[in-house]
């Protein structure tokens, strides 16, 4: 795969870390749903600008793997039987 569409897709599917579920004791959310909630309310911006960060550092992360994954995966050709 070309650099350029395994970096799209990389970075299609490094958007997949934002539904992360995060279990607690009484309620489970998404990670998305978690950094919206503390924006929304923002009444510790530390917290909110700390998880932000957090959840760009995970999807860094992710986009970096999936990058080597795109980019190192090749496509199956079949040979015909002799």
């Amino acid at each position: 795969m070309t650099p350029s569409r395994a970096g799209a897709w990389a970075l299609v599917c490094s958007f997949a870390v934002y539904f992360i579920p995060i279990i607690g004791p009484h309620a489970a959310f998404f990670v998305f749903e978690m950094v919206r909630q503390q924006f929304r309310d923002f009444s510790n911006p530390a917290w909110a600008f700390s998880s932000l960060a957090a959840a760009l550092a995970i999807q860094a992360v992710a986009f970096s793997l999936f990058y080597w994954f795109w980019r190192t995966r090749r496509p199956s050709v079949s040979t015909p039987d002799s």
